[in-house]
Formats: structure tokens, sequence, C-alpha cells
């Protein structure tokens, strides 16, 4: 995973035909909102978003550099309001 601020930095060709749908384009552009008005990455905000569900099993965030996991898991501390969480969700 990088630090992406906008939607074009994450969608390469594998992204493009696994996940080019609306719904997605929508909560990305959402994530890209919420990341400028916190002043973080929209890795951050996917991340903290992803924390914070209601799942028995996420995600595992893998990287072979150091800082960049670091990073990954500071977005534990990045907190997301209720409101936030629905207006990523929708």
């Amino acid at each position: 995973s990088g630090d992406f601020e906008t939607a074009a930095e994450v969608l390469d060709e594998a992204a493009m035909k696994g996940y080019c749908y609306p719904e997605n384009f929508r909560k990305l552009k959402r994530c890209e909102i919420l990341a400028k008005e916190k002043g973080c990455t929209v890795t951050d905000i996917a991340l903290s978003w992803v924390y914070r569900q209601n799942m028995n099993v996420f995600a595992v965030v893998s990287t072979a550099n150091p800082d960049r996991m670091s990073k990954n898991v500071a977005a534990l501390d990045l907190v997301l309001t209720e409101e936030e969480v629905r207006f990523l969700s929708e």
C-alpha cells in the first residue's frame, strides 16, 4: 500500500479490471475529500475506515518497507467521526 492523495494514483491496470465500478469510484472520491479535509492521505482514510468495521476478518496490510508499515498501523490513531464513517459507507 502507498500514500495516495488522489484516486488516479491508486488505479493501476489490475485495479481497473477488478474494481472499476461506479460505487467504488464514489467511495474513493469520498476518501479523497476526507483526506484533504483531515490533512492526511487516501490510504490513511481507507485504512482507518477498514479498521473500524464490525468484521471478524480484516485485510492484512503487508509491506517490505518498515516505514510504510508504521504508517499503515498509525492509521489506527486516525479518528473518524460517526458522520465520516457513514459518509464513507454510503
